[in-house]
């Protein structure tokens, strides 16, 4: 039909050369979720512009979808901190029910105290979960991100996660970092992932 139609030509406009048409519409194809427009979005990911990258991880959110894990790993590591910000969320987001939304308590960059519920804290993976490892080693590089709510989100994520690789990374910031709030953090994560040779090292 019609819709089918303006769908396609959506998803031939993210290859146009004016990058104010790509932004529309990948725009466009957020707002109407139309998830087969996913794998040609997460090309998107590495745009020249910073703009249309910004509207692409957007729309990558609302897709609510396994196969834009690409275009976030990508995004992740963004030249733009607000960028790598929801990303590195958005990959934790991916994992977890929708309904206990951690999107604010993990994406909070101006650091206010938030008065989070015990289960959010307490938020994991269930151990069936399959987290692909792109996308522990994606977290594991943020850990040492110039921006300090990225780092958090990266650490906290880690848990979540059960990220089992990040161990080392994890004791790491527990024994170095000056900032006891992200040591407190890894320790956290640590004992999420319960690892019994992180026990012996705390």
């Amino acid at each position: 039909g019609k819709r089918q139609v303006s769908v396609e030509s959506l998803i031939y406009d993210l290859k146009h050369p004016d990058a104010l048409r790509r932004q529309a519409a990948a725009r466009e194809l957020g707002a109407v979720k139309y998830k087969p427009a996913t794998p040609h979005l997460v090309p998107l990911a590495s745009d020249p512009v910073a703009a249309v990258r910004r509207e692409v991880e957007l729309t990558l959110e609302q897709m609510d979808d396994a196969q834009a894990l690409p275009g976030f790993v990508t995004l992740a590591a963004d030249s733009e901190n607000d960028i790598r910000a929801r990303a590195v969320a958005s990959l934790v987001n991916l994992h977890v029910p929708r309904a206990i939304g951690i999107d604010a308590a993990l994406m909070n960059l101006r650091e206010k105290i938030l008065s989070r519920s015990d289960r959010d804290l307490e938020l994991l993976v269930e151990p069936d979960v399959p987290v692909d490892p792109s996308v522990v080693t994606t977290l594991r590089a943020r850990i040492v991100d110039t921006e300090r709510g990225i780092r958090r989100s990266a650490i906290r994520g880690l848990g979540i996660l059960r990220a089992t690789p990040a161990v080392p990374d994890l004791l790491q910031v527990v024994r170095e970092d000056r900032d006891d709030g992200l040591r407190f953090e890894a320790v956290r994560a640590l004992r999420k992932i319960n690892d019994p040779s992180a026990g012996g090292a705390l």
